[in-house]
C-alpha cells in the first residue's frame, strides 16, 4: 500500500457516521467561498475519529442552492462531538458565524462499503486526501501528492 497510508481503519460491516452540512453565505463572493473551503481543508488529519472530508462549491446557483457543502465521515457518532468541539474546527465555526446566512445539516449512520477501501489485512479504511475512481474492475486511490495504489474490488 505504498503512498496511501490509512489514517484510521474501520472493520468491514461496522457502520460509520456521516455529517452533511450545506452553507449559505450572506455574500457568496468567490473569495469567501474559497476561504471557507480552505478553513475546512485545514482540519484534515487533525481531529481524532474524522475519517474523511469532502467539500464542494455550488455550480448551479439556483434560488434553492446553498453556496458550499461539507461531508464529514466519522468512525462513530461520538466522534462528531469530538469534531464539534475540537480546536482545529473552531476557525471554521467562527467563519460561518461571521459570514454565514444559514445552514442545514443531516447526520446518519451508513454501512456504505463503496466509500471504503480494503487493505492487505482485509480491513477497510479511508486513505488520507484521496480521489477515488473505478477503472478496469479495480479501485484506484490517487492521492493529491500523486502516488497511487490499485486494489482488487
Amino acid at each position: 500500500m505504498d503512498g496511501v497510508p490509512p489514517l484510521f481503519s474501520v472493520e468491514r460491516g461496522n457502520p460509520m457516521f456521516v455529517h452533511v452540512v450545506l452553507f449559505k453565505l450572506r455574500e457568496p463572493k468567490p473569495t469567501l467561498v474559497t476561504q471557507a473551503l480552505q478553513l475546512i481543508d485545514d482540519m484534515r488529519g487533525k481531529i481524532p475519529g474524522l475519517l474523511a472530508l469532502e467539500t464542494g462549491r455550488d455550480l448551479v446557483h439556483s434560488r434553492r442552492s446553498y453556496d458550499l457543502a461539507l461531508i464529514a465521515s466519522f468512525v462513530a457518532r461520538a466522534d462528531l462531538d469530538v469534531y464539534s468541539n475540537h480546536p482545529a474546527h473552531l476557525p471554521a465555526k467562527e467563519f460561518f458565524k461571521t459570514f454565514g446566512e444559514s445552514s442545514v445539516t443531516v447526520d446518519f449512520e451508513t454501512k456504505n462499503e463503496e466509500r471504503r477501501m480494503k487493505n492487505e489485512n482485509n480491513r477497510y479504511y479511508f486513505p488520507a486526501r484521496s480521489i477515488f475512481s473505478i477503472s478496469s474492475g479495480h479501485r484506484t486511490a490517487a492521492s493529491f501528492a500523486g502516488s497511487s495504489a490499485t486494489l482488487g474490488v
